[in-house]
């Protein structure tokens, strides 16, 4: 880990419970030996901002964040929203299914082509394409940035990576066309390093981000942030930049939750992300770090 911390050009910035990484360009990663911590998502209570919500859940964990994409639906509510004012949670329509402790709390359908990420019962760590499977602590709608088994059966290499388009190898047969977005063509399945997918393709330079990151075979999970209005560099999109620090660590699978400015990260110290006012008195769903 300190020799990946070092080639990468990561800062040690604290080693109280968890190693909290910074990068240059402007990332934040907390990492945690994953069969030790728990995930599992919490909800703001009615009368809380999402802040305040967070400094509650961070009393009995390591880190909390922002959970995934979710809509304000109504002339009344879309109006206080843009207001600034207070969102009651019962106003909030949350986008993909959320499980706590096996029981469903949110369920609107399974968002086309977006993923999950689910911990066990026992602690096993599971990430797939749409509504969460034998979920206990799980998060649905959520964008893919590396699956580790991602249709399979269809012949598509693992783990394969997340974009804006389709990517092939420089030396894949092309007298079929190369799919650039969509399912590729089946004789070009096996020649794919890169699957499109519309979200993916959406976060664009200077989107804050919030993702989580699996190492199965290091036992590494991490947590990821940067803030809103901070690009990683020249013309390049977030998510991009977050699947390179994934890769780096060896991440073989992982997604981000809703970006922008809802992006949210604190620690028992500080915040590393700050979701803006309006987002702070809407965001219903987070996930936390803890022991477990």
């Amino acid at each position: 880990m300190n020799d990946l911390v070092r080639a990468g050009g990561y800062t040690l910035v604290t080693s109280d419970s968890m190693y909290v990484l910074s990068h240059p360009d402007s990332t934040y990663l907390v990492a945690f030996k994953a069969s030790t911590v728990s995930f599992k998502p919490f909800y703001r209570q009615t009368s809380e901002t999402f802040r305040t919500a967070c400094a509650r859940e961070i009393q009995t964990s390591y880190c909390v964040c922002n959970g995934p994409y979710f809509s304000i639906p109504g002339k009344w509510a879309t109006a206080h929203y843009y207001a600034g004012f207070h969102i009651d949670g019962s106003n909030v329509e949350q986008q993909g299914q959320v499980y706590i402790n096996g029981a469903l709390q949110s369920d609107s359908s399974a968002v086309p082509a977006m993923f999950y990420v689910n911990q066990s019962r026992t602690g096993a760590y599971t990430f797939g394409e749409g509504n969460p499977q034998s979920a206990y602590n799980a998060i649905g709608n959520l964008t893919p940035l590396i699956l580790s088994h991602y249709r399979s059966q269809s012949g598509i290499r693992s783990p394969i990576r997340f974009g804006d388009r389709n990517l092939y190898d420089r030396g894949a047969e092309t007298s079929t066309a190369q799919v650039p977005t969509g399912n590729p063509a089946a004789i070009h399945a096996d020649n794919l390093t890169q699957r499109s997918n519309t979200r993916n393709g959406q976060l664009v330079a200077g989107e804050g981000i919030v993702a989580l990151g699996y190492n199965r075979t290091a036992d590494l999970l991490l947590v990821l942030a940067r803030d809103n209005g901070i690009a990683s560099g020249a013309a390049e999109h977030e998510a991009k930049s977050a699947i390179e620090h994934f890769s780096h660590f060896g991440c073989t699978d992982a997604v981000a939750f809703d970006v922008s400015t809802s992006c949210t990260m604190r620690t028992q110290s500080r915040y590393y992300a700050t979701p803006d006012s309006r987002k702070d008195n809407a965001i219903e769903v987070g996930f936390k770090i803890g022991p477990r």
